[in-house]
């Protein structure tokens, strides 16, 4: 341990710092050292938790816990992270107090090889590159912003909220971009010219402005921002009136399928629809996942896939959408899983090969599914609709390794 001596020695000067070749630097006496003598003191640099605690026994637990397995609790507090992030906030805090840290003996090359140094590299420094320091992008000299809105509204609603109860004024790349980063997610549907539609999106000519007209991205067709704005106002009612009720899942699909004649596939309010009807085929009655027909089911599963593409754009890492992307990652891998069971139970008589494949690409598509979506809830903790719906996706987990080997098997 390199001590600063400037200090030490003007304290203890018959303790002299000496080395040699056989063991390095060592203290010396100049004098007889009596028993019971006390050398020097000195008060630690940093105090943390004990390195490796999970070689010990945990007698006590006085935070809540997300598992019920070491790897669980381990992953998710990773207490042994804990002393080397106090070391490097002492750099912000104290520059003297980080420098003592820093200049204590490393014995780097006699620690490389050794089981201490392995731990070390996977259980600190590996994860907090992982978690932490990878992940970011250089941010020098760019602004930092958040959000503080809903992710999944149009950007005249996003901007009318941030306006009205943030007083900020958004001009962020997603809020200047009249396709929200090819999303698509306030587009409506040209009708085109003389009644002909032109297959064609409306979009707001200046996305910034709160009164923009809106153009054709096919053909010469403009609409006032007063026609857009009326438009939404009614699409908006009938929405809210069927969200606000104990709607019918006939009524949901006649909804949508009567407003995606006036909105792009991706609009935000039949996001908002789609989201409920996912989770009503496959729970309400008569709509049973086993009662759904083979074109509901697919249905089913490629609105789960649309909504998770949208996500990815928006919200890439679910930070904001976690219980929102959770719902939809659990229904998907739902429909995969009652895919393959109908592969399963039909007569044989298509190309067993190519049935194999398929029933596999749906394993590790679900798989997948609920992987991501385990990962996600983990900022949900502390919520109760968040364990909630992480106790599901961990139930599905271990429901499709045991299906997963049955058909293996078979």
């Amino acid at each position: 341990m390199r001590l600063l001596w400037g200090g030490f020695k003007a304290k203890v000067r018959w303790l002299p710092l000496a080395r040699n070749e056989e063991i390095g630097r060592f203290l010396g006496a100049t004098k007889e050292i009596l028993k019971n003598t006390v050398l020097f003191t000195e008060n630690p640099l940093v105090i943390g938790p004990k390195w490796n605690l999970g070689e010990y026994e945990q007698r006590s637990v006085v935070v809540p816990c997300p598992g019920d397995d070491p790897e669980t609790f381990f992953e998710y507090y990773r207490y042994d992270a804990l002393l080397v992030l106090k070391c490097l906030a002492t750099q912000i805090r104290s520059t003297a107090l980080f420098d003592k840290i820093i200049n204590l003996e490393s014995h780097y090359e006699a620690r490389k090889n050794t089981r201490y140094y392995r731990e070390a590299d996977e259980r600190v420094v590996s994860y907090l590159f992982r978690q932490f320091l990878e992940p970011l992008k250089q941010l020098e000299r760019e602004h930092l912003s958040t959000t503080y809105t809903h992710s999944l509204w149009g950007t005249q609603l996003r901007r009318e909220h941030l306006k009205t109860n943030k007083y900020v004024i958004c001009k962020c790349e997603r809020c200047s971009d009249s396709t929200e980063l090819g999303t698509f997610l306030s587009a409506l549907r040209c009708m085109g010219l003389d009644g002909e539609p032109c297959a064609g999106f409306q979009l707001p000519v200046d996305p910034l402005s709160d009164v923009s007209d809106w153009k054709c991205d096919r053909c010469p067709v403009h609409i006032s921002y007063d026609q857009v704005n009326f438009l939404m106002s009614k699409i908006g009612e009938e929405v809210d009136d069927v969200m606000g009720r104990k709607s019918s899942v006939k009524e949901f699909e006649d909804v949508i399928h009567k407003l995606e004649n006036f909105l792009h596939p991706n609009h935000f309010h039949l996001l908002t629809l789609k989201h409920s009807l996912v989770q009503m085929y496959g729970h309400f009655e008569g709509y049973q996942l086993s009662e759904l027909k083979d074109d509901v089911l697919q249905r089913k599963l490629a609105m789960c896939r649309e909504m998770m593409l949208i996500i990815d754009i928006l919200d890439p890492q679910s930070f904001r959408l976690t219980l929102y992307a959770g719902v939809i990652l659990l229904e998907q891998q739902a429909a995969l899983i009652e895919c393959n069971r109908r592969m399963q139970g039909r007569p044989t008589a298509g190309d067993q090969i190519c049935i194999a494949e398929n029933i596999k690409r749906n394993f590790d598509e679900a798989r997948q599914c609920l992987n991501r979506a385990k990962d996600i809830l983990k900022n949900e903790m502390g919520t109760l609709q968040g364990k909630k719906l992480l106790e599901k996706v961990s139930d599905a987990l271990g429901s499709i390794g045991k299906q997963s080997a049955i058909t293996i098997l078979a």
